[in-house]
């Protein structure tokens, strides 16, 4: 079977005519009536059951449109997986379990390498993203999990710590070298929370100061920059993420020493790699450095 007979009779059972068939794939409509009569007679069976003009899917080609989309797909993943191949020298893919660290390393990585390129993304499913790495999908994996396994390298990258966001007008702390959000001083809070595994574990600090404490949690960072901007209010930020968020000039940042408040980050790889991955290396050695 030819791929273009499948696309075309994939695109005509997924459109209500003909015309906007041949419209969406740009295929004139006698030429989709031949790729479908091409595989009628290539499988020797009737595809659709016509009655006048009208044309509906039989038996027969709902079995075929199922196989039809899983041999399309997979053409997509080796052209893929074959581009991924050809630029495995000049495009990297990583994916943290974390905003945080990505977006941390990205910037540094950007800055040290811009003639190369990192396609980096968060993963909330551990299992899923170490799939990926083995499978060639990802490079490098930034996880809160150290992994042992055969062939795989891991190690210590970074450890984040949380740090209350203070106003420069805010004095209440002035003298604070460290603290605990059960301090009776944080009444106000707002905190930007998106998907992470730290975040995740912040909930359950939240929970316990929520009684005592006016928490909110914005996950659009437009809004939280207002709130900071037209308000002097407290916030949290971390080690890693008070690198490139500038929550205000001059914010006095104070670690938070209640337990949970802190998080260990490992770089992943596999050993067969290394070599190719020597400027991501090089960037993580950097990054390691400057948290040690």
């Amino acid at each position: 079977m030819d791929i273009r007979d499948l696309l075309y009779f994939k695109a005509i059972v997924e459109s209500k005519t003909l015309a906007e068939a041949s419209a969406k794939i740009r295929i004139s409509q006698p030429g989709l009536t031949y790729a479908v009569k091409r595989l009628e007679n290539e499988l020797k069976i009737e595809l659709f059951d016509r009655v006048g003009n009208v044309r509906k899917l039989n038996q027969a080609g709902e079995i075929l449109y199922k196989h039809a989309n899983a041999i399309i797909e997979e053409q997509d993943m080796c052209y893929g997986e074959l581009k991924d191949y050809t630029n495995r020298d000049r495009i990297f893919r990583m994916s943290a379990c974390d905003p945080g660290p990505r977006w941390y390393f990205a910037q540094k990585f950007t800055i040290n390498y811009p003639q190369l390129e990192l396609d980096s993304h968060t993963y909330t499913d551990l299992d899923y993203a170490f799939r990926m790495l083995r499978g060639n999908r990802y490079d490098m994996l930034i996880t809160d999990t150290p992994i042992k396994e055969e062939g795989i390298i891991c190690k210590f990258f970074a450890e984040d710590k949380i740090m209350l966001s203070v106003h420069p007008e805010d004095k209440r702390f002035a003298q604070d070298k460290e603290i605990s959000l059960h301090d009776p001083r944080v009444k106000d809070l707002v905190c930007y929370h998106i998907e992470g595994s730290f975040s995740q574990k912040l909930l359950k600090i939240y929970k316990e100061i929520g009684e005592d404490t006016n928490l909110r949690l914005e996950n659009d960072l437009y809004i939280f920059n207002t709130i900071l901007k037209s308000r002097k209010i407290l916030t949290l930020n971390t080690r890693i993420v008070s690198t490139y968020r500038l929550d205000g000039n001059n914010r006095q940042l104070i670690p938070v020493i209640d337990e949970g408040s802190s998080i260990n980050y490992y770089i992943v790889y596999k050993k067969q790699d290394k070599e190719r991955l020597k400027y991501l290396l090089e960037t993580i050695d950097e990054c390691i450095e400057e948290f040690r």
